[in-house]
């Protein structure tokens, strides 16, 4: 399981009620590392595996915001909060400069504290009732033996491959509201990875209702309860995948599940990232805490906006939530989802609600990507060349670090000047439903002055 470091002074370790913790031994804690040397603490969050996020309050030697903007440049991976007295506005500046995932209050961290135990203990007792239920042979003949044996060199094997390639690749697909397309999208985009070769592991994040196995067809899929029962059938799903191939983690069987693997998610991610070259992760509507895990761990959150205008403004209250939480926005894309001809927005329209982020546009698939999902057959969508499995595509070759892709060139945004390029919109009837459109637009999307002479026109593919 993995464990959370602590840094803080020696005499806070040996006085916990400095922080708020009352007469709580945090030494007994075993998912709790503490250090109170700066030197040590950096080594540690460097070279320990089994470290899933930093808390700093301080050290015995080192201030808590240079510690902890020393140990996020050591590793860009792992989430490191700053914990303070008081917040005050110059200290959240200092995070946001260094690329730390937040700040913490005391009473944010004793929160924290209390609901990290909270739920590792509802995890273990949980682990401990499947594994009371799971039937297992009380003895292996040696045929058994013998394919065991193969099994772990097998994942030693492939354990030693994926240290020596680095960690995977981590796009999360999110949203704002339902209805967005996430799900679609995270499979269309699974599929188009794999196709370049590489190979991917797509989790189905939406804990409660997520749909993926019934959308690519996958008959009795490892779900993510399985994996925190028993971690190695991550490790097997890898085997059974070759390069260019998808391997689907599916959603919880059961509904009272997806707390408990909620609370877990960081776990499954970082063994995920060591024996695939991409993860995607699908998402829900409904946001939880672990959707800070899922972003805080991936490399872009990529935030799915439709052609409902409370689709751009759920997008915007997320990105809102974000920030007050203290979340690096350095990571984050935006993409508009089904564009067609006559599309009530435009990337150039969400472009300016969203203060001037680059927004990719994916075309309207048609009918084509409803009966074929809904059929499980998402590779014969990618196969099928349709529209929306092309934009993905684009987006994916602009996104992606050209390792991945198999494809040599630079992966460059389209510049400012590429992206000004406007063509005009269609006003061979000029009326009031062109004006009723534009001001509707305006309305919706709730632009500032300046950026209204901008609805109603596209940008240019």
């Amino acid at each position: 399981m993995s464990r959370i470091l602590l840094c803080a002074p020696a005499e806070v370790f040996l006085h916990p009620e400095i922080l708020g913790f009352g007469d709580i031994n945090l030494s007994s804690i075993d998912w709790l590392l503490l250090e109170s040397d700066a030197k040590t603490a950096r080594n540690i969050a460097r070279n320990s595996e089994d470290v899933c996020k930093v808390w700093i309050v301080g050290s015995d030697d080192v201030e808590a915001i240079n510690l902890a903007a020393a140990m996020r440049t050591d590793n860009l991976q792992l989430p490191v909060y700053v914990v303070a007295d008081s917040v005050s506005g110059s200290l959240c500046s200092r995070a946001k400069a260094a690329g730390l995932s937040g700040v913490l209050a005391l009473d944010d961290l004793v929160q924290r504290f209390l609901e990290e135990r909270d739920t590792r203990g509802r995890l273990l007792d949980s682990a401990k009732s499947l594994e009371a239920n799971a039937s297992t042979p009380t003895e292996l003949c040696s045929d058994q033996s013998f394919e065991a044996q193969h099994r772990n060199a097998q994942i030693a094997a492939q354990q030693q491959k994926s240290k020596a390639e680095g960690n995977a690749y981590v796009l999360t697909v999110l949203s704002g509201s339902g209805g967005a397309g996430k799900s679609t999208v995270s499979a269309v985009a699974a599929d188009v990875a794999a196709s370049q070769g590489c190979k991917v592991l797509l989790f189905d994040c939406d804990l409660q209702f997520g749909d993926l196995a019934y959308l690519t067809g996958a008959n009795e899929p490892i779900t993510a309860d399985d994996i925190l029962s028993e971690m190695q059938m991550l490790e097997t799903l890898a085997l059974q995948v070759q390069e260019g191939g998808v391997a689907l983690l599916a959603a919880p069987k059961r509904l009272e599940q997806a707390e408990v693997v909620g609370a877990h998610i960081s776990d499954i991610l970082s063994e995920a990232s060591k024996l695939f070259d991409m993860v995607v992760v699908n998402t829900g509507a409904s946001w939880a805490e672990y959707h800070v895990s899922l972003i805080e761990h991936s490399d872009c959150a990529l935030f799915l906006i439709d052609q409902k205008a409370s689709s751009v403004r759920a997008c915007r209250h997320a990105v809102e939530l974000c920030s007050r939480l203290g979340i690096a926005s350095g990571t984050f894309a935006y993409a508009i989802n089904k564009c067609k001809r006559g599309a009530l927005f435009t990337s150039m329209d969400v472009a300016c609600a969203m203060q001037g982020a680059h927004v990719y546009e994916l075309k309207d698939g048609g009918v084509d990507v409803e009966e074929l999902l809904g059929a499980g057959s998402s590779h014969d969508l990618l196969a099928s060349k349709n529209a929306l499995c092309a934009s993905v595509s684009e987006m994916l070759d602009e996104m992606l670090p050209s390792s991945l892709s198999g494809n040599d060139k630079k992966r460059i945004r389209k510049s400012k000047a590429s992206n000004a390029k406007t063509v005009k919109m269609k006003t061979t009837k000029v009326g009031k439903r062109t004006s009723r459109r534009r001001s509707y637009a305006e309305n919706a999307l709730e632009l500032p002055a300046p950026h209204r002479s901008h609805v109603g026109k596209g940008v240019r593919a």
